[in-house]
């Protein structure tokens, strides 16, 4: 596919605005992460919401779970391993959760109290059931633009960060990468590595991604579609 280099303009916000959205993205992580935690032992995804009588003090109520294996109690998944970072949409539509063990990216609609139900996933090597995205592996970690039009998965084996574009329903389709080496299909940018983990900025204009191996951190302006430039490097 052929990535789009034109700049669109990017929707500025006011303060409040940026205030409201970085609070409740706060909160949305603070979730997401314990979920994963939780998630990585068993390989599965566990759906939490607030308690009724002490929704102010934080208290979690377990309402499902869903899993690789087949577990009592819980909804098996299709054959991706869920036991890996997990990001919620900023619409709240959608909770998409990259593996590291199988190399890619699933994608679940919410319904009524949160409840999830999958609806597709995208994986570097052939898996029954998922698309092939074969340019680099989906497994580090995903971040989601603030406008809610790009997912960017970072690979941990292949030091690449691949973009997707979010369609009706959430579902996602690649329209580009950018790798550490070099990679058929994709951009590369040398300078450092992009292992994980990965994020974007409240006014969704840049994205940045860190690695492990390398200590360094690097910084990508969003064009057109969510295409990534890579701009600068620490």
């Amino acid at each position: 596919k052929v990535l789009s280099t034109a700049t669109v303009p990017i929707p500025q916000m006011t303060r409040a605005q940026r205030h409201h959205r970085q609070s409740r993205a706060t909160r949305m992580r603070t979730v997401v992460a314990a979920l994963t935690a939780c998630g990585l032992a068993a390989g599965g995804l566990v759906t939490v919401a607030a308690a009724p009588a002490v929704a102010a003090a934080g208290d979690l109520t377990q309402t499902e779970c869903i899993s690789q294996a087949s577990i009592s109690g819980c909804t098996t998944a299709l054959p991706p391993s869920l036991g890996g970072a997990a990001a919620l949409s900023m619409d709240a539509a959608n909770v998409y959760v990259a593996s590291l063990t199988s190399g890619s990216i699933t994608t679940f609609t919410r319904g009524a109290g949160g409840a999830l139900t999958q609806t597709g996933c995208i994986s570097q090597a052939p898996i029954s059931g998922c698309t092939t995205a074969p340019q680099s592996s989906l497994g580090g970690a995903a971040a989601l633009s603030m406008d809610a039009a790009n997912v960017y998965v970072t690979g941990y084996t292949s030091n690449a960060v691949t973009t997707f574009t979010r369609g009706v329903g959430g579902e996602l389709t690649q329209t580009g990468c950018v790798s550490h080496e070099a990679i058929s299909g994709c951009t590369t940018a040398p300078q450092s590595s992009l292992a994980r983990p990965v994020g974007v900025s409240m006014d969704a204009a840049n994205v940045y991604v860190t690695s492990e191996g390398t200590d360094s951190g690097t910084t990508f302006t969003r064009g057109g579609g969510g295409a990534l430039t890579q701009t600068g490097c620490i």
